[in-house]
């Protein structure tokens, strides 16, 4: 509008000149801008890589130190409701090594005998095992013959054969105690005079897991090159009397190359390097990993590195000055912060660093620093500033001209797609583009901002999802007592289990039970549930307790069908095996019940009890009658029946209920099970609802027609034979379809 009110051609393009002119420098100052811009965007890059590197880093070491403190609680639990005296050695290695097999974090564990010293250290061979990339252990050892050699046991007999020399002799895992590969004489060698026992001792009281600092392992069936941390606790009987120490060692070696290999994988454009350092209780602080450890920590007289330092010996100046400028916090694990970003200067070399604390507020005490120097942080960043400049005054000079050429055809629809661009901003959608301008440029814009209109206006019709509710965790006080809860209620047992206890060895017995065990505890973890007890060989898992949980009776659906999934596995393995084929059985109920603290102020359970927990154990015994797997309340089934796939099965009275209560069966989940598993259960249904309402003999020729097409269906036979009762023998006019249960 502007220029059309300016008669002179050649004022209108001395004008649109200056104003491109103005455009280039606006644009070159800009770009100025950018590199104060760019410069903190450095900053911040470092920031988000060393948060990021030391989160993956910190994420591998506590996974370390969870999972051994994990391990000691369990052998420590198992050992002190069934402690083994000296004479059972084997089975404590068995013990061990089985569960070492499986914590993919630690390094080796041990069990030393607080009165004789007899001592185990289970151990995996490190030649076959070890990846520098990743954490000692992190290759799951598999319980195949082939395969069994990866693990080594060493017993070590103090004052054998003669007072004063310990005996260690080191075995295969699978051949432990019959064929020893070695066997040394050591003079003065007893387990009990280590620090890590002392230490474990002295805090018995606490019955905690106790770490150490990082030392040198100096017997463990490996070099003497082997620096690490040890986790100890103690093992008492039940006099409460200690009896042996158990630990688990975390070598260190790993994280040199962790550190390095992570770097290299986050930063690979970038010289940036990183070391941890451990706090010491005498106030002192060793360094125990470095990205360049060939660079940093010094050679031993065997000419081995040493992998654990002070700062003093160091051989790189600038983690002696990083270390000096290092903020007093970050020098007492107790007061530093989580993490922290400083700057400092080395050598006249400005740095930037990045500070983690390891394990905040909780052993070890170790410190992660990463740090790069501003040079080799922002070299990039100014060359790349040199080449945005001189490319903006190349393309700019070139607009200019081009811009002299088209500014005048230009004006007009410019000004159109001005106030159209401006009306889309405002998402009013109701003005027409022309896309017919004799300038290509134009007609390309047109089309793509009508594009992007329709884009956007398609985009407005699209609703963010909401957000899903959280779930709180509901605190339950150490006292006797409990509240009404509606909660769902499961019990899963062994089909004819007493005549498997009666053939099968007691060990192979537990073995066997343990892993079925874990096969339906397992699936109740993943899907919310609490597992409650074990009851022989029934499993009593329950949810929306002590944690509330949605959905819990599909949750407790789900983990049927999955443990009957897993089940299935097991048992193709059990038959390649040889072994029994153990079968299960579920009963799933939804109710209120009391849960709660139940015992007394010595002793407490967490547990559930009422009629809700009782209908659900009666539930998983009538499968035997029934011949079905997974039976369900209808209480249970008004939650889930647009979920699942089910039948019904019969309404019932229990023994110890005078109510009737109707139960189905679980086929699977909707979505999941054959059409023709659907398809049969539909045609169950019509053919039980006849049998309900005493038209027996329609009854009977719908679950004839069924049981063609699935002639073990025990279920369906059961129908059949109770149709052609009622054929020969009517009920009496009361009868309502229930059938009442005089035994459990």
């Amino acid at each position: 509008m502007f220029f059309q009110k300016i008669k002179s051609a050649r004022l209108r393009v001395w004008l649109l000149f200056f104003f491109i002119a103005i455009s280039l420098f606006t644009g070159l100052f800009l770009t100025i801008l950018s590199l104060d811009a760019e410069l903190v965007m450095g900053r911040n890059f470092v920031t988000r890589l060393g948060n990021q590197i030391s989160q993956n880093v910190v994420s591998q070491i506590e996974f370390s130190i969870e999972e051994s403190e994990e391990f000691i609680g369990i052998v420590k639990s198992h050992f002190e409701h069934e402690f083994v005296g000296d004479n059972s050695f084997e089975r404590i290695a068995r013990y061990l090594g089985d569960h070492l097999s499986k914590n993919t974090s630690l390094g080796s564990v041990f069990y030393v005998d607080a009165v004789t010293g007899k001592s185990l250290i289970v151990s995996p061979d490190r030649g076959v095992i070890y990846n520098y990339f990743e954490r000692p252990g992190s290759i799951n050892l598999k319980k195949t013959p082939s395969e069994e050699n990866m693990l080594f046991v060493r017993q070590v007999l103090p004052n054998s054969p003669r007072q004063g020399i310990t005996q260690v002799t080191k075995y295969n895992y699978a051949d432990y105690s019959s064929k020893p590969l070695e066997t040394l004489e050591i003079p003065g060698l007893d387990l009990r005079n280590r620090e890590w026992y002392k230490k474990a001792i002295s805090n018995a009281d606490s019955n905690t897991v106790h770490w150490t600092e990082t030392y040198e392992f100096k017997f463990r069936g490996i070099n003497n090159s082997i620096f690490g941390i040890t986790a100890t606790s103690v093992i008492r009987d039940k006099n409460k009397n200690i009896v042996a120490v158990v630990g688990v060692d975390i070598p260190t070696d790993w994280l040199s190359n962790f550190l390095k290999h992570s770097i290299r994988k986050n930063a690979s454009d970038k010289d940036l390097h990183g070391f941890i350092f451990e706090n010491r209780q005498d106030g002192g602080q060793i360094i125990i990993a470095h990205s360049d450890e060939d660079e940093v920590f010094p050679t031993m007289p065997s000419g081995i590195l040493k992998g654990m330092c002070e700062v003093h010996e160091v051989k790189c100046p600038i983690v002696k000055d990083i270390m000096a400028n290092m903020p007093a916090g970050f020098k007492n694990t107790q007061e530093s912060p989580e993490y922290s970003v400083i700057s400092f200067q080395t050598r006249g070399v400005e740095m930037i660093g990045a500070l983690r604390d390891v394990a905040t507020r909780r052993p070890p005490n170790w410190v992660l620093c990463l740090y790069i120097s501003n040079y080799d942080l922002f070299t990039k960043t100014y060359s790349r500033l040199y080449w945005n400049l001189f490319f903006t005054v190349v393309i700019m000079l070139g607009a200019v001209l081009v811009s002299l050429y088209l500014a005048w055809n230009a004006s007009r629809p410019l000004e159109g797609l001005a106030r159209t661009a401006e009306k889309i901003g405002k998402m009013e959608f109701n003005t027409n583009i022309d896309t017919n301008s004799k300038i290509l440029e134009i007609r390309e814009l047109s089309g793509s901002m009508n594009r992007m209109k329709i884009g956007l206006q398609s985009f407005t019709r699209y609703l963010p999802r909401g957000l899903l509710n959280t779930l709180f965790e509901t605190g339950q006080g150490a006292k006797p007592g409990g509240v009404e809860r509606k909660v769902t209620i499961s019990f899963t047992d062994i089909v004819d289990f007493t005549h498997y206890a009666e053939k099968l060895p007691p060990n192979d017995l537990v073995i066997q039970l343990n892993e079925y065990l874990g096969c339906f505890s397992s699936v109740v973890l993943e899907n919310e549930g609490t597992v409650d007890k074990y009851i022989g060989d029934a499993v009593m898992a329950f949810w929306n307790a002590p944690l509330k949980c949605q959905d819990h009776p599909f949750k407790a659906c789900k983990a049927a069908i999955r443990g009957m999934q897993r089940l299935q596995i097991l048992q193709k393995r059990w038959l390649e095996e040889g072994k029994p084929v153990f079968k299960a059985r579920v009963g799933i109920n939804t109710g209120n019940a009391i849960v709660g603290n139940i015992g007394t102020e010595e002793h407490l359970n967490y547990t559930a009890i009422g009629d809700t927990i009782n209908l659900a154990s009666r539930l998983e015994g009538l499968n035997k009658t029934y011949g079905t797997k997974i039976l369900i309340t209808e209480a249970t089934l008004s939650e889930v029946i647009d979920v699942i796939v089910f039948r019904p099965v019969d309404l019932v009275v229990v023994k110890g209920k005078g109510i009737r209560v109707m139960v189905y069966e679980l086929l699977g989940l909707k979505g999941e099970v054959e059409p023709e598993v659907e398809q049969q259960s539909l045609e169950f249904a019509i053919a039980h609802k006849k049998y309900m309402a005493k038209d027996w003999s329609v009854a009977l020729d719908l679950f004839e027609n069924i049981s063609q097409k699935n002639p073990a269906d025990g279920l369906v036979a059961l129908f059949i034979q109770r149709c052609r009762d009622y054929l020969q023998n009517p009920p009496t006019a009361e009868w309502d379809g229930s059938h009442e249960f005089k035994t459990k």
